[in-house]
């Protein structure tokens, strides 16, 4: 029945389909999967990368690769996801290169599954990007993808960052904001005494946000400057914990 699904001609019920089918049947609907690839519309030619991505069968890795490196967005994006989980030595380097070398769109979805892949090659190939200043307007999608690695190597490479007399300070604003996406809440306590007050701040907003009797003492403590900015920002932060007892 999914099978006739897939051939329905529709391409949204076609993509449902595929999925079901990577889901029940596991590497036994890679011949399915490949034959949809190669003889559907684009939406489900996409579905059918993002399956594959399901498996994770190494035998499929040449083909996400030519469709990553393909420059059709609908191909290449399904396929960069795909290869992220997978993983392994191909995928990884595919990824720092199309990370380095594709198109706009290309590198934004690279530098995102290089986040989720979490190696130390995707770690440094992104901590270098974000030390170029021509990569300054995408600091955010760089810093969002080290924060979801959330291991002690790459929390401890971004507080280093913030020593990085290089950097402009909203580069490490948003430095600070991966700290907060990976949990980090002793790093925002240090980034809470920096001496830029906009990093200083952006870590007092995180820390707001995690909660903790830790994050409360730093914020109690921003009370008592003598910077109106800082206490305002402090007083919003403690309103996002709960009245202080």
């Amino acid at each position: 029945l999914l099978g006739q699904l897939i051939k329905s001609g529709s391409p949204y019920v076609a993509s449902t389909a595929l999925r079901e089918v990577a889901s029940r049947q596991g590497k036994a609907s890679l011949p399915m999967l490949i034959s949809a690839y190669k003889d559907g519309n684009r939406r489900v030619q996409g579905a059918a990368l993002a399956a594959m991505g399901q498996l994770k069968d190494p035998s499929t890795t040449k083909l996400l690769v030519e469709a990553a490196r393909s420059g059709q967005w609908n191909l290449a994006s399904p396929a960069i996801n795909a290869l992220a989980s997978m993983g392994g030595p191909k995928a990884s380097a595919t990824l720092i290169d199309l990370f380095k070398n594709g198109n706009r769109n290309t590198r934004s979805s690279a530098a995102y599954a290089l986040g989720n892949l979490g190696t130390a090659e995707a770690r440094d190939a992104l901590i270098k990007a974000l030390k170029d200043p021509d990569n300054a307007r995408t600091s955010y999608q760089l810093t969002y993808a080290l924060g979801r690695m959330k291991d002690a190597k790459t929390s401890e490479a971004l507080v280093r960052l913030l020593d990085d007399s290089s950097l402009k300070p909203n580069v490490k604003q948003s430095v600070v904001q991966a700290l907060g996406h990976s949990n980090n809440v002793a790093a925002l306590q240090k980034a809470a005494g920096h001496h830029d007050a906009k990093v200083a701040n952006t870590a007092l907003q995180q820390l707001g946000r995690k909660g903790g009797p830790a994050a409360q003492a730093v914020l109690l403590r921003a009370l008592n400057t003598g910077d109106d900015a800082r206490k305002n920002v402090a007083i919003q932060a403690l309103g996002k914990l709960g009245t202080p007892k």
